[in-house]
Order: C-alpha cells, then sequence, then structure tokens
C-alpha cells in the first residue's frame, strides 16, 4: 500500500480477485467499503488504505481484493496489487 510492502500468511487466504466496486452499506464503519458478490456468498470488502492511514489514489487495473477464509466467514481487504506468493520459514521474518 502507497511506498509498503506488505505479507500475510496464505493460510487463510482463499483467492485474489481484480478490483470491483462494493456495494456500500449505510451505517458502516469508515473501513468498511461495502458488500462483493463473490461466487454467489456476500462478502465484506474493507479498506487497508484506511486501516493503515494511506491516502487514496483511486483505483487502478492492478488494484486486487485478497479474499480471506476463517473458519466459515469470509471477507475481502482491497490492495494495490499482489506480489508473487513467496515461502518462508517463521526464524526468517523479523
Amino acid at each position: 500500500m502507497g511506498d509498503e510492502t506488505y505479507v500475510y500468511p496464505t493460510d487463510e487466504i482463499k483467492e485474489t480477485i481484480l478490483y470491483a466496486d462494493p456495494v456500500p452499506v449505510p451505517g458502516s464503519p469508515r473501513f468498511t467499503e461495502g458488500i462483493l458478490n463473490v461466487r454467489g456468498s456476500m462478502v465484506a470488502a474493507l479498506s487497508s488504505r484506511v486501516v493503515i492511514g494511506v491516502e487514496s489514489t483511486g483505483f487502478l487495473k492492478e488494484d486486487r481484493i485478497i479474499i480471506f477464509e476463517m473458519g466459515k466467514e469470509q471477507f475481502g481487504v482491497s490492495m494495490d496489487s499482489v506480489g508473487d506468493i513467496i515461502t518462508f520459514q517463521s526464524d526468517q521474518v523479523a
């Protein structure tokens, strides 16, 4: 996001999709962009930019939404882009 690179364990990532405009939900928290229909499931779309405090620059064709699956729950998080999948050992991560 912005000039920063972030990593996340892949065991809770279901998939990445191209950015699509979520349907806004009135009264939802500021970090909630809205909801998406992802293969027949309603998924909350959250803004990583709002959560980490990075100003929005608008959306580009490289923007993605990462769909996380935790138990039976799913949610999406918007990202500027998604890079390669790299495997690290736990002692390699600071």
